[in-house]
């Protein structure tokens, strides 16, 4: 997938993360006279330099060099320039998604439909915006309401009409010139060609070079070589110059100095020593943006050490990124589908110019799209597990089902990017496609042991009733204190919600910091307060997954509060009918006193009352109702929640937290869940027949319009060490799957792992 606006909901990694000094991978070759234009000045003089071309010059291979060299030493810049601009349109040795040559076919394929029209007036609009210097705040924004005073944009300093911390560095990614470049192709209007060379012009002066690439990770230094920003912002200004590259308002002048800063760019990102850690999603970012650029340009001298130091490093992130499940490190579904697509991309790129990745390598990148799909909402949308928003996910499938052939992946109607990148012939047939497609042949559970997510859902269609349980790590920066944690979808929405991720801005620190807490999650806390945020493999384990006709069965339990008094351990135990009933039953025990509390979220606070033991949601089309199998010392409360959508303020909604408390040493909490939908309340109950204790199961009867059911509940063993106990798991007999032998793992992991209960 393309960076631009599609990826970009997926795709929003912003906020500040550690970073490792590490030697680089290979020693990366300095420019050639890298000092030849140290800091570009603010001053009426040409932007573009002599000295600027004879830097390019001197890391200029390509085929033209000698002609270049001739025209520079007889001082004939503009000669230069024009013969610069001329090899670059003609040239054939590298291939984009599209080539310049496809655009009139494609222009006329989108101006005959109108679906697609009515695609490219909106992306004239934001266009329109970014002329009137209206921007987005955030990349997943989709409006563009940011004001910025007219003349030149100020690229380095937070504005007056933004307290969105993040602003600046969506600025600087420049996805916009997307927009510009896509809206020039569409009209021919100058204004648009002119105001990204404006951009290009400005953006130029005020981003002077560091005398030291490794400065960057410092909080002061301006400008601010953010190295994920410059890594997007290189795959950003490819697409744009791609698409104007052969039309006439792309002059010759600016063609030098595009390719002479993406030199300068490329530099920075491969001589810095400053890097990510392998695990986060920015090291995707880095090590596919120096890849993509050196297999794009090798027409730079230093393009083929590029390429394959970003090759050598992107293949490393692939391997330590994402567990041997499918899941990506940061337990964020928006994280795996922003890493993702920037495999994805590459993979693809590479294809096209005839250096197509291994086939161990292409499964691996399978796989982790299968995960991806198997996370995502009946509806098609990201579940807002941690730091996710609830972006549609299903765009996506159209370009990897052709790419990988794969016809259980759903295909599209066609994007405006997705015509540009796959052209016209592909697009044709998904015209007849629906606009976001129903996912197919995802199975009835599925399975994911090394990262901690387990899922039962009642079906393929988009009202299936859909329950997602977190008994893995923390995830790193963007992961939760949400172990336990469960997401229940149904209905096409969010019935019992993970408050997802808010924003990143410093002026929603203190909001941010409470819905990634553990009292803020749908699962069983202690004290009020978070649990450990640890990523060891013995923090959790899963001690049952059973996947029957009758029923869906999944316990497992968490050590993350043992560092408190008298060393608490709690355990959940969740049921599900495959249908629309549910059962959690958490236990909790302590050799000290604490108050242990099971919440829920529900995502409206038009509710009932809690009274006849029971609330429930009151939406009328797609409800819950919470039943509380409440005994001698337990309480209820209710109170409003914050809960997250997409970005703030737009994408937050006010919810209903309702939770359950008990005080002691041990803690027995059971409560049952019921959806429906056309504001029908169904006729089921709940009742405990027996409490659980270590010597024999406890028993609960659900009835339904009079037909009971019991379910039954071991006590699980809340000793504070945790025992490596083999995770009892009964499946299908037709699904022939490898069992864990941990709840989950932060190694780098290169064996390939699917586990999806297709048979279900």
């Amino acid at each position: 997938m393309h960076p631009s606006q599609p990826r970009q909901s997926l795709f929003e990694p912003l906020e500040r993360r550690l970073c490792l000094s590490a030697a680089p991978l290979a020693a990366a070759p300095a420019l050639v006279s890298a000092t030849a234009s140290l800091g570009v000045k603010r001053t009426a003089a040409p932007t573009l330099s002599l000295a600027d071309r004879q830097e390019l010059l001197k890391n200029w291979v390509g085929s033209d060099a000698a002609t270049l060299s001739s025209l520079l030493a007889a001082g004939d810049a503009a000669g230069f320039d024009n013969e610069l601009l001329a090899y670059m349109r003609a040239r054939t040795n590298r291939h984009y998604f599209f080539d310049p040559a496809d655009a009139s076919g494609i222009l006329s394929f989108i101006n005959a439909d109108s679906g697609l029209v009515n695609q490219k007036n909106a992306r004239i609009a934001k266009a329109n915006n970014i002329v009137a210097h209206m921007f987005p705040e955030l990349v997943g924004s989709t409006t563009y309401g940011v004001q910025l005073p007219a003349g030149t944009v100020d690229w380095l300093n937070q504005p007056a009409s933004s307290t969105n911390t993040e602003f600046r560095y969506t600025l600087n990614r420049h996805f916009f010139w997307n927009d510009l470049a896509m809206a020039y192709r569409f009209t021919n209007d100058p204004k648009y060609i002119t105001e990204l060379k404006t951009q290009l012009d400005s953006w130029s002066r005020q981003y002077t070079r560091l005398a030291n690439p490794d400065a960057w990770i410092q909080d002061t230094v301006r400008p601010k070589w953010d190295l994920f920003t410059t890594a997007e912002r290189t795959k950003n200004w490819t697409y744009a110059y791609y698409m104007v590259v052969n039309t006439s308002g792309w002059t010759a002048y600016y063609n030098t100095m595009f390719l002479h800063r993406l030199l300068v760019q490329g530099d920075f990102m491969a001589r810095t020593t400053k890097l990510y850690e392998l695990t986060s999603n920015k090291a995707t970012g880095h090590a596919t943006a120096l890849y993509n650029l050196g297999l794009l340009f090798p027409e730079f001298k230093n393009g083929a050490a590029w390429q394959t130091q970003g090759q050598t490093q992107m293949f490393n992130v692939l391997d330590a990124q994402f567990r041997a499940d499918g899941i990506q490190y940061e337990q964020s579904p928006g994280y795996h589908g922003g890493a993702m697509s920037g495999f994805f991309d590459s993979f693809r790129l590479a294809a096209l110019n005839g250096q197509p990745w291994s086939s161990k390598a292409s499964r691996r990148l399978r796989n982790i799209i299968e995960a991806y799909y198997q996370l995502l909402s009946p509806d098609g949308t990201q579940a807002a597990l941690s730091d996710t928003y609830r972006s549609q996910g299903t765009t996506f499938f159209t370009r990897a089902a052709i790419a990988f052939s794969d016809t259980r992946w759903p295909l599209s109607r066609p994007r405006l990017d997705d015509v540009w990148q796959l052209g016209t012939a592909a697009s044709t047939p998904l015209l007849t496609a629906p606009t976001t497609p129903a996912l197919a042949a995802r199975g009835g559970t599925a399975y994911f042991p090394t990262s901690g997510y387990y899922v039962s859902r009642t079906g393929d269609d988009r009202d299936a009733r859909q329950i997602i349980f977190d008994a893995g790590p923390k995830g790193g920066d963007h992961g939760h204190f949400d172990l336990l944690n469960f997401e229940l979808y149904g209905y096409q929405k969010p019935l019992i919600a993970d408050p997802g991720l808010l924003s990143y801005s410093k002026s929603y620190a203190a909001d941010r910091a409470l819905v990634i807490s553990t009292p803020a999650h749908n699962t069983i806390s202690v004290d009020g307060l978070n649990h450990a945020a640890s990523e060891k493999s013995t923090v959790a384990k899963l001690t049952l997954f059973s996947a029957q006709t009758g029923g869906v069965q999944m316990a497992a339990t968490q050590y993350a509060y043992t560092g408190f008094k008298g060393a608490p351990v709690v355990a959940r135990n969740l049921w599900h009918d495959r249908n629309d009933v549910f059962l959690v039953v958490d236990f909790a025990s302590a050799s000290a006193s604490h108050t242990y509390t099971q919440s829920f979220n529900l995502f409206t606070n038009n509710t009932s009352k809690f009274s006849g033991g029971t609330i429930h949601t009151a939406s009328g089309t797609g409800d819950v109702l919470l039943q509380p199998l409440l005994l001698p010392g337990q309480t209820t409360t209710a109170k409003n929640a914050l809960l997250s959508n997409t970005s703030p303020p737009a994408g937050s909604t006010t919810g209903l937290r309702f939770a359950i408390n008990q005080s002691g040493r041990t803690a027995v909490f059971a409560t049952l869940m019921v959806t429906y939908d056309n504001g029908a309340i169904p006729a089921v109950s709940a009742r405990w027949l027996r409490m659980p204790s270590l010597a024999r199961a406890g028993q609960i009867e659900v009835t339904r319009n009079g037909v009971p059911t019991i379910v039954y509940f071991a006590y699980p063993d809340l000793s504070p060490t945790p025992a490596a106990a083999a995770v009892k798991r009964s499946i299908p007999a037709t699904t022939a799957l490898a069992r864990p032998t941990l709840a989950f793992s932060t190694t780098s992991i290169k064996k390939d792992l699917s586990l999806f209960d297709l048979a279900a």
